[in-house]
């Protein structure tokens, strides 16, 4: 197609729908919203021709199809610089673009007020002004508006509304305000101040019912196939904020009509929590599914973390299958469009010099249709908050990224130990080496090489707690790479004899009893994921429900409560998670040939010659 097939262009709308991007390839016009809940393709093969028309700024690309019972499809937001660009395109398929003539965009009325007619009113006896009775009535705004409402038989469907929301029961944070709903059978009103839209359920894409941080109210999330607009700016999503208090909703409906159209899902008098009433109606009416909160629970117990994205302030909830970001701007991102999570800024160290009190996390979405991929960033989330959001983020299957920051030894061992699963099973579950439940496995399987380091670890971290200041734990951190902790003692002791009083005191001196030792090999960022166990599999579904149930237990608590279920299971119910467990290991087997032989080639490029190699021997001999 040449030029064509690099033509993208970003905030483009269809039809009303929410602003997203589109692509001209070779098989046809390809249109994706921004969050990729809805998309639409107009292939070549089926298009006849194409109009051109400019609505102020911008301007609009209307694609009419060969076959006359094919609406044609209209793609609004393009610039006016653009025409010659999508001219060229649609001209290598045959199709022509014309400019539409000059259209009707507004218009204006001037109806004037009664009080202007001076001419046709007289005195009556009393000196008050009445109308001369061969004078018409003026056609008024009023008259003009009441002739509107009679024509559009407006009345008909105000008299058919199904259920009244009134404004003071709850308020909108987006587009914010208080607005009164009227809910009718195919759509809803909602009435502002300012504003009034009309909103088909047809027009709905998925509900959401977060419960806010504070308990006392709930996030009811509208998401739209067509935004609602305000001047020029487009709310795709709509928060509604509810309180839990108990309310009484009335329907304008027999008990025999909601039990023949609904099926007893609504009921004339409903009763119970404001915010599960307001759900339960629009789940009802649309007929879309409400997605609640799920297992996720923060460090202070909340389904939600404190965050921001760009410079608003918001919360951040991590779902069974998306994350959800409100409220300003509210963003809906699905685990399968995610290509890949990053924590950024995060320092396990605790040195008080260098440790940060809060944390990004950066989700990377998958590219579609060529289209570059986007990021989007969570900001200052506190630190407390990794631990959960990490293993929340392994336990739904997403990619994680490695950490990757100068001197965090302790946040990159963190991230290794939550990645890996060391646990052998032979019959029964004879020793997990790992005490916290995340790191019930090694990613390096296979390679050996590794093998013991978890189990010299974990003495490690008692010994730091114990430590009374930072140079201790610097100290404890410098030698993490050594052997176990018993053995550690005495070549320390002995270092501190022979330590030179000019020094000051350094701790350096643990170094050299290590020297002999093996030291720790660097993690290649690029090497395979380890295969899990089984029971990692078990673990990962099942440790919710051990917290959930138990909530006050620790982590080496909760690893064994999980241990003791993985052994009073029967063969049959492990197969399920032995099964992932073969595949995963397949998988990992797959992977990690080819990530040797990508190394062996890597070799081979770095290698001198085989010449070089028998010119160096001769010299040698």
């Amino acid at each position: 197609m040449g030029d064509a097939a690099a033509l993208f262009f970003k905030g483009i709308g269809i039809q009303g729908h929410s602003v997203g991007s589109v692509k001209f390839s070779d098989e046809g016009v390809m249109w994706a919203s921004s969050d990729r809940s809805s998309q639409q393709k107009v292939l070549w093969s089926k298009a006849e021709k194409a109009t051109w028309a400019v609505f102020g700024k911008y301007a609009h690309l209307r694609m009419f199809m060969k076959d006359p019972a094919d609406p044609p499809v209209r793609f609004d937001g393009f610039q006016r610089a653009d025409f010659d660009r999508l001219k060229e395109a649609l001209a290598a398929h045959s199709i022509k673009l014309s400019r539409d003539k000059d259209c009707l965009v507004e218009m204006r009325l001037y109806l004037p007020d009664e009080s202007e007619d001076d001419d046709g009113m007289e005195v009556d006896e009393d000196g008050e002004a009445i109308r001369k009775k061969d004078k018409k009535p003026r056609f008024t705004a009023e008259t003009f508006h009441q002739a509107v409402m009679d024509r559009a038989n407006i009345r008909d469907v105000k008299g058919s509304v199904l259920c009244e929301l009134d404004s003071s029961l709850g308020t909108f944070l987006t587009p914010r305000g208080r607005y009164a709903l009227e809910m009718y059978s195919t759509f809803l009103r909602m009435h502002g101040s300012k504003y009034d839209y009309k909103i088909q359920y047809e027009d709905i894409n998925k509900l959401f019912l977060l419960e806010k941080p504070d308990d006392r109210y709930v996030a009811f999330v509208i998401s739209l196939d067509k935004p609602v607009r305000q001047g020029q700016q487009r709310y795709q999503h709509l928060v509604l904020q509810a309180s839990k208090v108990e309310e009484t909703l009335n329907l304008n409906m027999s008990e025999a009509e909601l039990q023949e159209k609904y099926k007893g899902a609504l009921e004339p008098v409903m009763r119970g929590a404001l915010c599960n009433l307001i759900a339960k109606i629009f789940k009802s009416l649309s007929g879309r599914a409400v997605f609640v909160t799920g297992n996720y629970r923060s460090a202070a117990g909340a389904k939600c973390v404190k965050c921001a994205m760009g410079a608003s302030e918001g919360h951040l909830y991590p779902l069974n299958k998306s994350f959800i970001f409100i409220h300003k701007p509210t963003r809906v991102i699905g685990f399968d469009e995610v290509e890949s999570v990053e924590f950024q800024r995060y320092s396990g160290t605790q040195d008080p010099s260098t440790v940060r009190r809060s944390f990004d996390l950066c989700v990377t979405l998958r590219s579609i249709s060529g289209e570059p991929s986007k990021d989007y960033t969570f900001s200052g989330i506190d630190r407390s908050e990794y631990p959960s959001l990490y293993q929340w983020c392994q336990t739904k299957n997403l990619r994680i990224k490695n950490i990757k920051s100068s001197g965090d030894k302790v946040a990159s061992a963190l991230a290794e130990a939550m990645d890996s699963a060391d646990v052998r099973e032979e019959g029964e579950i004879k020793r997990v080496k790992s005490s916290e439940p995340e790191a019930s496995g090694s990613e390096g399987d296979g390679s050996g090489a590794e093998g013991g380091k978890p189990k010299e670890k974990a003495p490690k971290k008692k010994k730091e707690k114990r430590a009374p200041a930072p140079e201790a734990r610097g100290s404890s951190d410098e030698s993490d790479s050594g052997g176990d902790s018993d053995g550690d003692k005495k070549p320390k002791a002995k270092a501190s004899k022979s330590t030179s009083k000019p020094e000051g005191g350094k701790r350096k001196a643990p170094a050299a009893p290590a020297a002999g030792k093996k030291k720790r090999k660097k993690k290649d960022p690029n090497a395979p994921k380890g295969a899990k166990s089984a029971f990692m599999y078990f673990s990962m579904e099942t440790r919710g429900d051990v917290l959930k149930d138990q909530p006050g237990l620790k982590i080496t608590e909760v690893s064994k409560v999980l241990g003791e279920r993985w052994r009073g299971m029967t063969a049959e119910d492990k197969k399920q998670f032995e099964d992932k467990a073969a595949a995963d290991k397949a998988r990992y087997g797959t992977e990690m040939q080819e990530y040797k032989s990508a190394q062996q080639q890597q070799q081979k490029e770095k290698e001198p010659s085989a010449d070089e190699h028998s010119a160096s021997g001769s010299d040698s001999d």
